[in-house]
């Protein structure tokens, strides 16, 4: 378990490494978007929706720069083709040792490695440790973007 922990660690951090080979979606600075009942406070599982739409934009963009013969997932020949590879990544990505990346591979990865997002993410936003974002919260966090 640990083993693939780490793995998934090395995924996104690898990913974050990949930032400059390819444009990544910016973060999300519009209050609305993630409160998506219109509650004007943002919980758990707005979060996770959030969390969730945030990462297939970025694996559909890793995997559109990635994948040069367009069938829908990363060969090994194709990543190291490219800038920013590193035999790390590929090993922790790869997880079933098969010669391709998956979406499928990269969801498994990132929910082992992650699995408290939701919370992570609302206690950086939670001034009031109420357990959800607020509008003035939220704000307050990108005050400096």
């Amino acid at each position: 378990m640990k083993t693939h922990a780490l793995n998934g660690l090395l995924v996104l951090l690898s990913l974050l490494a990949c930032a400059q080979a390819y444009d990544r979606p910016g973060v999300e600075t519009n209050f609305a978007k993630l409160d998506t009942d219109s509650s004007d406070h943002v919980t758990t599982p707005e979060v996770l929706a959030h969390l969730d739409r945030q990462f297939l934009e970025e694996v559909e963009l890793w995997i559109k720069f990635y994948d040069s013969d367009g069938d829908g997932k990363v060969q090994k020949d194709e990543y190291f083709a490219l800038p920013k590879s590193n035999e790390e990544y590929w090993e922790g990505a790869d997880l079933d040792k098969d010669g391709f990346v998956t979406r499928e591979e990269m969801r498994s990865s990132r929910d082992s490695s992650h699995p408290d997002r939701a919370e992570t993410f609302i206690k950086y936003y939670d001034a009031d440790k109420n357990g959800h974002i607020s509008p003035a919260e939220f704000a307050a966090r990108h005050a400096d973007l």
